[in-house]
């Protein structure tokens, strides 16, 4: 086998490697670190130097991951997403048929958050998947999609794998001595995450709820219609109450905070956030203003994705740790 990882994936793709000897000691694991050349005009190629002849290949990929940087004519750039998915293109080429299979781990799915098209909208998910079809991938392994029925854009000869976090945040809250698990409440911020909320609620064997949002649809502001009101469907009292607020991203964080802001409006003790990708889009700050306020006493996150090197230092941010996550769900589907 051979992991090939790109500066995208430098701080997970060692620890999976590691994983996968401990739970497969007979396994040969090889990591791959291709040349990824980026021109001054923005242009690039990949040169691989290693031998994949007859390997199962796995490329591990984060598209969100916008610490990696290039110089152009004009300063340092940031890479996009589009700019990942380019570079993931190009290994694929570089490798030129010559490996057993091609397989892609890739945790957020690149643009799985279009999970509805209104109009004459873009498809880039259903495209993404088509491509990666054509290039010959045998499959995508990816987690905690945003919408799992995207599932069904994916074309019959390429699997897309996708692994829930449920089992994962289950476990963290379980462990997790701050927390009184008697009187434990889960919230869902919004209708898209009452099933993860409803599954964790059931297995601990405690109530949830959820908050509808109602959004204001004659108005678009910074590509999304703004929430105008959160409607809580459950009790109006939670005194006592330590409330697991679980949700698949941070993004700009206005979910999550507006959540927790109207849990505290409801006398809840203590406001636990757990979410897959921290992805923090408009920064950390307010999270951190919103902790020194005590809206919430912890953030729960996986390290699927890149998270803000500044974020390392946070004490209310607890990272989960998902290397051997990744490597067993590797082993199951060779």
């Amino acid at each position: 086998m051979k992991l090939i990882i790109t500066e995208s994936t430098t701080k997970w793709g060692e620890t999976i490697k590691d994983s996968l000897k401990n739970i497969h000691g007979n396994l040969s694991v090889d990591i791959v670190r291709p040349e990824l050349v980026r021109f001054g005009n923005g242009e690039g190629k990949c040169v691989i130097t290693d031998d994949i002849r007859g390997d199962d290949v796995y490329i591990l990929s984060d598209p969100n991951n916008y610490s990696v940087k290039y110089t152009g004519r004009d300063g340092i750039h940031c890479l996009s997403p589009d700019e990942h998915i380019q570079d993931l293109k190009r290994i694929i080429s570089a490798l030129g048929n010559k490996t057993k299979s091609v397989n892609i781990v890739m945790p957020m799915l690149y643009q799985s958050r279009q999970d509805k098209r209104h109009g004459l909208e873009s498809l880039d998910c259903a495209m993404f998947l088509r491509e990666m079809e054509w290039y010959g991938v045998r499959q995508i392994i990816t987690f905690d999609l945003h919408n799992p029925a995207v599932v069904n854009a994916s074309p019959f000869r390429m699997n897309l794998l996708n692994v829930p976090m449920e089992e994962q945040f289950i476990k963290a809250i379980k462990n997790n001595k701050e927390m009184n698990l008697d009187k434990l409440f889960v919230v869902a911020p919004d209708n898209g995450a009452r099933n993860r909320a409803r599954a964790i609620a059931e297995s601990l064997g405690v109530k949830c709820g959820f908050f509808d949002k109602r959004r204001n649809y004659s108005t678009v502001k910074d590509g999304k219609n703004p929430i105008m009101s959160h409607v809580f469907n459950g009790p109006d009292d939670l005194s006592g109450y330590d409330v697991v607020v679980v949700d698949d991203m941070i993004a700009s964080g206005d979910s999550l905070l507006s959540t927790a802001k109207a849990l505290r409006e409801r006398k809840a003790s203590n406001v636990f956030f757990f979410t897959t990708f921290a992805l923090f889009t408009n920064g950390v700050e307010r999270f951190k203003e919103a902790h020194a306020e005590r809206l919430f006493n912890r953030l729960f996150t996986t390290d699927l994705s890149y998270i803000a090197d500044n974020c390392d230092s946070l004490e209310f941010i607890k990272t989960i740790d998902c290397a051997e996550l990744i490597a067993e769900t590797i082993l199951e589907n060779m």
